[in-house]
Formats: structure tokens, C-alpha cells, sequence
């Protein structure tokens, strides 16, 4: 009967315990017994029951270290949060690389228009230097064009020079042949007149005497030829395949070199590598006619007088007005002339395939 009523004395001492040792747990969550104050009741009948039923010192403290329950809780780790904290997180974590992405689109789309801009600026470039080039070539074609201009004309003061003093000789052969004994049918010297035909205006190209004279615009060059044998020699260097020339042209003579012909239109007039030579058309022509009347003189019997030769050159009959020279020359003439006239007037837009189509009229491979 002691022993359960003993019992029943510890249990009913261990409930008030127990909850006054669980609100005790430190922050490292160990459970540290701290000395609770026995009830009203107990303490009564303790007072009251002997000493031999009271629990001893050793007794309580071993019910209390039985008692003593240490419940580690489990330790929370720093990282871990709840849901809303979890949730929350992972939203600006979304937001976040939502913004990195179009950061990163953006980006792109910059470099795109940087690559743009520097193309565009390369293009800018390129146009400029292009440009840059042409104005110079523009210059450099100019200052050549004025140098030719000056050359030219004091070229033409030369010749206005030149004309002056054939005229004076002019005169004076005149007079001399009025006043001195005939030396031929007429009392013409168509000797002298041969002499100056073959001598002075005889084409280096077709060795006969010029028809249609043009020379070369070139400031060191100069030499006169027929239209007919320039344009020959001239559109000879033509290539089919484009219609131009691939290499420059050179005189046939002194071999200066002639300006290049553009190949964009409109041209300007000064590219044309020919220039009339009117000063040598209008002597040849009078030449010419000197010796027609001489021939037909002699032909009709009006040029016989005694002490003279009593029949003219067989060279002079031939530049008659049907004769085989004029004749000849006639039809190199207006060749020439219809041709050269033709290339004059068309020049500043005449393409690949008229070049082509001359050179075939010219009959030249």
C-alpha cells in the first residue's frame, strides 16, 4: 500500500513538471531543468507526512532527470523559406530573365544597327574616294584642255602667219609669171605647181596628194593627213567585241600619243583627235584648179604660143576636169568629207556600235 500511494505521488508530481520544462528550452533547443515551486497541496502534505514517507533529495532529482526529455527540433537551414517567400523569389527570378532576354535583344538589334551604320558609312566612303578620283581626273583633264587651247592657238597665230607670207609669195609668183616668158601651155609653171602639191600637201599615208586635209589634235604633234585615210587608220584599232579602242592611239609619224577616247556620253568636243586643216584644203584646192585650167587650156588649143613647150606634163593632163588624178581625188574628198562631217556632228553621244558600224563602212576587218 506504501508503494502505490508512493507511485501515485510521483506521477501526479511529474504532470506540473512537465510543461514547466518544456517552456525552458534554451535557443540550441536542450531542455535545462529549473527548480519549480511544489504546489500548495503538496507542500501541505509533505509538512504533515513523516519523514519516512516523504521522497528523499536523490529521489526527486532522479524523477526529475527522468523527466528531462531532450527533443532536439530539427535545425532550420538558412536557405530554406516558405512558400510565399519561395514564390516570390522565383517571380523575380522569372522578371529577371525576362529582362536579361530583351537586354540581350536589344543588344543584338544595336549590333545589327551599328553593322548597318558601318556599311553605310563604308558605301559613304567609297562614293567619296570615287568622287574624289573623278574631280581629279576632271582637273587633270581641264589643265590638258587648256594647254591644248594655248597650243592651238598659237598654232593658229603660226599659221595666220604662215598664210600671210604664202599669200605675198602668191602675189608675186603671179606677177613674175604675167611679166616673164611662159614656161608652160598658158604661161603657168605647173611644174612648180607639181612640185608644191607632192612636196608640201602629199598624204603620208596614201602618198597622194591630200583630200579633205585633217590633222591630229595634239599639242606635239600636228601632222596633217586625209579624212578618209585618218578615219581608216583611226577606227582600224576598234575592237568588235565593245566597240572601242583598248590600246591609246599614236600618230603615224611622230608617234605622239593621242588623248584617250571616254567611253561615257555625252563627250565633250575636245576628245575628238581630229581637227580641220582648212589652210591646206583651201591651197590645195587653188593648186588644183590652177592645173585644170592649164589642162583644158591645152586642150582646147587656146594655151600653144611659139618658144614654149608645145604640150603640157602628162601628170598636169591628168588632173583635168575628167582626168584620172582629179577624178580620184574628187572621190576621195567627198568620201572623206561625208564621213568626217558625219563623226563631227555626232560625236558627243556616238556609242560602241556606231564606232562598229563605221569602221564597217570603211571596209576594215
Amino acid at each position: 500500500m506504501a508503494s502505490s500511494s508512493t507511485a501515485t505521488r510521483t506521477e501526479r508530481e511529474r504532470k506540473p513538471i512537465e510543461p514547466t520544462l518544456a517552456s525552458t528550452r534554451t535557443r540550441r533547443g536542450s531542455v535545462i531543468a529549473t527548480p519549480v515551486a511544489e504546489p500548495a497541496s503538496n507542500r501541505n502534505v509533505s509538512s504533515h507526512t513523516p519523514a519516512s514517507l516523504a521522497p528523499s533529495r536523490s529521489v526527486r532529482k532522479r524523477k526529475i532527470e527522468e523527466v528531462e526529455v531532450v527533443v532536439s527540433p530539427p535545425k532550420r537551414q538558412r536557405g530554406n523559406l516558405g512558400d510565399g517567400e519561395e514564390t516570390d523569389v522565383r517571380s523575380i527570378v522569372e522578371r529577371l530573365q525576362a529582362d536579361e532576354q530583351a537586354l540581350r535583344k536589344r543588344e543584338l538589334a544595336l549590333k545589327k544597327r551599328e553593322a548597318a551604320v558601318e556599311k553605310m558609312e563604308k558605301k559613304a566612303m567609297e562614293k567619296a574616294e570615287k568622287v574624289t578620283k573623278m574631280l581629279k581626273r576632271i582637273r587633270s583633264e581641264k589643265l590638258a584642255v587648256q594647254a591644248q587651247v594655248k597650243d592651238m592657238q598659237g598654232r593658229v597665230e603660226a599659221l595666220t602667219a604662215m598664210i600671210t607670207t604664202l599669200e605675198n609669195k602668191c602675189r608675186e609668183r603671179n606677177a613674175e609669171v604675167i611679166t616673164s616668158p611662159a614656161s608652160s601651155p598658158g604661161g603657168l609653171d605647173t611644174h612648180w605647181v607639181l612640185t608644191q602639191l607632192e612636196d608640201q600637201f602629199q598624204c603620208s599615208i596614201c602618198f597622194e596628194v591630200m583630200a579633205c586635209p585633217y590633222q591630229l589634235n595634239h599639242g606635239l604633234c600636228g601632222h596633217t593627213f586625209c579624212a578618209l585615210c585618218l578615219l581608216q587608220w583611226c577606227f582600224a584599232a576598234v575592237h568588235r567585241g565593245c566597240g572601242y579602242w583598248h590600246d591609246a592611239l599614236e600618230c603615224p609619224l611622230c608617234r605622239a600619243e593621242l588623248p584617250y577616247t571616254p567611253d561615257v556620253t555625252p563627250r565633250q568636243m575636245c576628245t575628238l583627235p581630229f581637227v580641220p586643216c582648212r589652210l591646206a584644203d583651201t591651197t590645195i584646192k587653188m593648186l588644183l584648179g590652177l592645173l585644170k585650167d592649164a589642162a583644158e587650156a591645152d586642150i582646147d588649143g587656146r594655151g600653144a604660143c611659139s618658144g614654149a613647150n608645145p604640150k603640157l606634163d602628162d601628170r598636169v593632163v591628168a588632173w583635168s576636169r575628167n582626168g584620172n588624178s582629179r577624178v580620184e581625188w574628187e572621190s576621195r574628198d567627198a568620201r572623206g568629207r561625208a564621213e568626217m562631217t558625219l563623226l563631227v556632228n555626232n560625236w558627243a553621244n556616238l556609242g560602241g556600235e556606231d564606232f562598229v558600224a563605221l569602221k564597217d563602212r570603211l571596209d576594215l576587218q
